[in-house]
């Protein structure tokens, strides 16, 4: 890399205080964010605004992609907060149901950790382009929020314009949001979401069966041949059919 900026006459010392300011300045940002939304939170809770914290990766920052849905929220009275804004303030029980190893998906479950338990926000989760890895972040902010009585409501958005369908449920979520103020008493009640793993054990190795999707005709029957080799009893599932790409199709989000 450094042989790269050899041309321009720029040093390594050069290279790595510019990167280090860069780190620097990216936390003055992050500083700002934060400090931004607890003014948002504390003018909300002041003037009886409710607070929606819409979720999105980072590329929903872009009207294009998110079609204007957080100038619709505040139409409705809602105050709107980023993920990243709060994500801090979680204190995420662990181990989770599934692996945590993105920065985005920690983000995100921090987030809803926080506003479980605070009944003035709510989230919005936005999913675009059928990103496969959102279809297990979807179920496990949906099992933090509903630990506490949640409500947990998720916008599938891709390439079309049209909010009437959002509207609709941006209508629908405020109603039950002021019914939910009113009557629900369970708001706010902690229970655990954490989900301890099972070890596997030797024993396990010797008695248990592994079971695999077949998602790759041709590697996989390697790869079970690989695993029986090492003494872990694996059985890749026969080839997908028409049915199975159906099932797929009709509930996978892709």
């Amino acid at each position: 890399l450094y042989e790269e900026f050899s041309q321009y006459d720029i040093s390594k010392a050069q290279v790595r205080e510019a990167v280090n300011v860069a780190y620097e300045e990216f936390d003055l940002f992050k500083e700002d964010i934060r400090a931004e939304a607890q003014k948002i939170i504390r003018f909300a809770k002041e003037h009886n605004y409710h607070i929606i914290c819409l979720a999105g990766r980072p590329y929903h920052l872009d009207p294009e992609i998110n079609h204007g849905i957080p100038e619709l929220l505040t139409k409705y009275d809602f105050a709107v907060l980023t993920e990243d804004s709060i994500s801090h303030l979680g204190d995420l029980e662990t181990p989770i149901r599934v692996v945590n190893q993105w920065a985005y998906h920690s983000r995100l479950y921090r987030a809803a950790d926080y506003i479980k338990v605070d009944p003035c926000i709510d989230m919005i989760q936005l999913n675009s382009f059928g990103c496969g890895l959102d279809a297990v972040t979807t179920d496990q902010v949906e099992e933090i929020l509903k630990s506490s009585n949640r409500i947990y409501t998720c916008f599938k958005i891709d390439e079309g314009s049209n909010l009437g369908a959002i509207r609709i449920r941006v209508r629908s979520l405020k109603a039950a949001l002021e019914n939910r103020d009113y009557k629900d008493s369970k708001i706010g009640e902690k229970k655990p979401y954490s989900f301890p793993k099972v070890v596997f054990t030797q024993q396990m190795r010797k008695d248990y069966t592994i079971l695999a999707p077949q998602m790759s005709p041709i590697h996989f029957d390697l790869v079970q041949h690989v695993f029986r080799h090492h003494g872990y009893n694996l059985e890749v599932l026969p080839s997908n059919d028409r049915k199975a790409i159906d099932w797929g199709l009709k509930y996978v989000n892709n």
